[in-house]
């Protein structure tokens, strides 16, 4: 859903060339190995099938490998001018979904799930659940997260506001126009929507969760607590957002007084 459709959803199977195979694995760039060996995987049975039933003649991804280090030269996060912009209207409708987003870093699916239940707004921690897909066309809410573990979270000042001020509908923090859960295409919409008229560029959603992750490395936070805030397995997934210091860096070095 999040990779292979975006990329090849509305293309015909026999019009798959190696070439779009080779940007999808780009566009996925920045995970893990295991993550992009999983895109891979499914969309090389994908094609297989295809092939097994005559739909196409010959699978696009044979002959490509899941190169064994990602280049995360490609993760684009949002600018401060443009962070401001975007902070500014937090009013429009869906603008809690963009604050919890830019304040706590939540996964797409994650900020659909979330429960006012899940939310101390005392002690301003959460246990975020997620809205996954149960079957063919179905989504529901589930109540472990991605990596399948209890994870409560703090946030800060920035978020308690605007959680205070946000209307209580339903039992979600962010619900559908009926007052439900979200579906992924639902939280597209609605998320489309709030960039509309504004002069900031539309990334996705996750690259919210990037920008929020690579200005904490940025302002100072420790890498084993962002890995905690952000739910990561493995510490070296979050490695990744170091990247933004390598300008801060460069910077540095032409300052040396000798």
């Amino acid at each position: 859903n999040r990779y292979i459709l975006p990329m090849l959803g509305k293309m015909s199977l026999d019009k798959v060339m190696p070439a779009d195979i080779e940007r999808l694995m780009g566009s996925a760039a920045h995970l893990s190995k295991s993550a992009r060996h999983h895109i891979f995987i499914t969309i090389d049975q994908i094609m297989k099938s295809a092939v097994a039933n005559g739909l196409c003649s010959r699978n696009p991804c044979e002959g490509i490998k899941v190169k064994p280090d990602a280049t995360f030269k490609n993760i684009t996060v949002y600018k401060p001018d443009e962070i401001a912009c975007l902070l500014s209207h937090l009013d429009r409708p869906f603008g809690v979904a963009i604050a919890i987003l830019l304040y706590a870093g939540l996964r797409s699916e994650e900020v659909m799930g979330l429960h006012w239940r899940d939310i101390d707004q005392k002690n301003r921690t959460y246990d975020p659940a997620l809205v996954t897909r149960v079957a063919k066309g179905e989504f529901a809410p589930v109540e472990t997260t991605k990596a399948d573990r209890i994870r409560v979270i703090t946030y800060g000042d920035q978020l308690a506001m605007h959680l205070r001020a946000a209307p209580r509908t339903s039992i979600y923090v962010v619900p559908a126009v009926r007052g439900g859960y979200m579906t992924p295409g639902s939280f597209r919409r609605q998320y489309d929507n709030f960039f509309k008229g504004l002069t900031v560029r539309r990334l996705s959603p996750h690259k919210l969760r990037h920008t929020y992750a690579t200005y904490l490395i940025k302002g100072g936070a420790e890498l084993r607590a962002v890995q905690t805030l952000l739910g990561h397995s493995s510490v070296k997934v979050t490695e990744i957002y170091t990247h933004v210091n390598t300008d801060d860096q460069r910077r540095a070095s032409q300052k040396l007084a000798y």
